[in-house]
């Protein structure tokens, strides 16, 4: 995995974790960011591991 595709993980972890805390905060506070750091994490794992794996 080259680092252009590290990149567009991590941008797409950053935009989820910001869309859950913006959506969130409202509703629940300072649990949002919890949440928040939890899906962009999961989604910058996601993005980024490689489609061949066995």
């Amino acid at each position: 995995m080259g680092v252009r595709d590290q990149g567009r993980a991590v941008a797409a972890g950053v935009v989820a974790a910001t869309a859950v805390a913006v959506t969130g905060w409202p509703q629940t506070g300072v649990a949002a960011l919890a949440w928040a750091v939890l899906v962009g994490t999961i989604v910058a794992f996601l993005m980024g591991r490689p489609t061949n794996r066995p």
